[in-house]
């Protein structure tokens, strides 16, 4: 059964490289270029996990997750933030509002991104074996 990650993430070229990245038998990958979309998507679909930057439109990636964190539906949901904000207040504030891991864009790579989110999907059917061929 295919693991689907919602990645809610405005630059348009990240979204689609970490899509294609993460596409295929073992994922289903969503898209939202906004917070409030994002926040509908997930109600909606309830992924296995969701890849979150926090400089958005409309609604940034704070508002997405204190909306999780008290929506009882939503707040079992693991949220890997992915942002280039680095100050300690915005990382300590993102884990305390549910973020099960804060990656910082400039500090990070495509393949540290992908071990990650392995990390925390590891429970799932075929995720492992799906990860150590994307970063092979």
């Amino acid at each position: 059964m295919a693991v689907d990650i919602l990645i809610i993430e405005d630059d348009n070229f990240l979204s689609e490289l970490l899509t294609r990245k993460l596409s295929g038998s073992a994922f289903n990958v969503f898209s939202a270029k906004d917070g409030s979309t994002g926040l509908r998507m997930l109600e909606k679909s309830q992924p296995a996990i969701v890849l979150l930057d926090l400089m958005l439109p409309i609604k940034n990636g704070f508002d997405v997750l204190e909306a999780m964190h008290t929506n009882p539906l939503l707040k079992h949901i693991p949220v890997i933030v992915f942002s280039n904000i680095s100050d300690n207040t915005s990382i300590e504030r993102a884990t305390s509002l549910g973020a099960r891991a804060y990656l910082i864009k400039s500090n990070s790579t495509l393949d540290e991104l992908i071990q990650k989110i392995s990390e925390v999907v590891s429970g799932h059917n075929g995720a492992n074996t799906f990860f150590k061929n994307l970063t092979s």
